[in-house]
This record gives C-alpha cells, sequence and structure tokens, in this order.
C-alpha cells in the first residue's frame, strides 16, 4: 500500500517533476469538484500492467478540510478490484 499527499495546487507532475498520466487534466477537475461540492467521489478504471494484462482499479476520493474548515485536499485510495470483478463475472455467469 502507497499512501501519498498533496494539496491540489500542487498536483502539476510527480515528484521528479514528470507531468501526470494521460489522465492528469481530468483527475485535477475531479478534485476540484470534490473540494467545491464537499462530496465523495468513486470510479473505477482499468490500467495496463506491465505483462500486458489490465487491471481493475476502484478509487474514492474524499474531502478534507484544515482546521479553519477551509477545503485543504483530498484523500485518494486506490485498491485493486481485478479479482473480486472476476468472481461478480463468474457468478452472473453461473445464474445463467
Amino acid at each position: 500500500m502507497a499512501i501519498q499527499y498533496w494539496r491540489v495546487s500542487e498536483k502539476k507532475g510527480n515528484r521528479k517533476g514528470k507531468p501526470l498520466d494521460t489522465n492528469g487534466e481530468q483527475q485535477l477537475q475531479v478534485d476540484g469538484k470534490v473540494m467545491r461540492t464537499g462530496a465523495a467521489y468513486t470510479n473505477e478504471t482499468k490500467r495496463p500492467n506491465p505483462d500486458g494484462g489490465m487491471i481493475e482499479f476502484e478509487t474514492r476520493l474524499t474531502p478534507f478540510d484544515e482546521e479553519n474548515g477551509k477545503a485543504a485536499g483530498n484523500i485518494s485510495v486506490s485498491r485493486d478490484i481485478s479479482i473480486q470483478n472476476r468472481m461478480v463475472e463468474k457468478l452472473r455467469d453461473g445464474e445463467e
């Protein structure tokens, strides 16, 4: 498990100054919306893994505030749901 922290205003690249992945601009928009509305956000995405397959991720964003109540950033938790989704698919196939 990896834990990372940054403020949305700082999310312009990774620690080495390289650009974010290809959906970085879209992610900035989602981060801003979560902070403005105070509503959590959940999304599922697929990413390629090193062996050529795909990994399915569920990502949840939850806003957090500074002590003065001002929006400070988002907590983002991503987890691999590939096995879970395969099991659900097998259960569905068994019901048919």
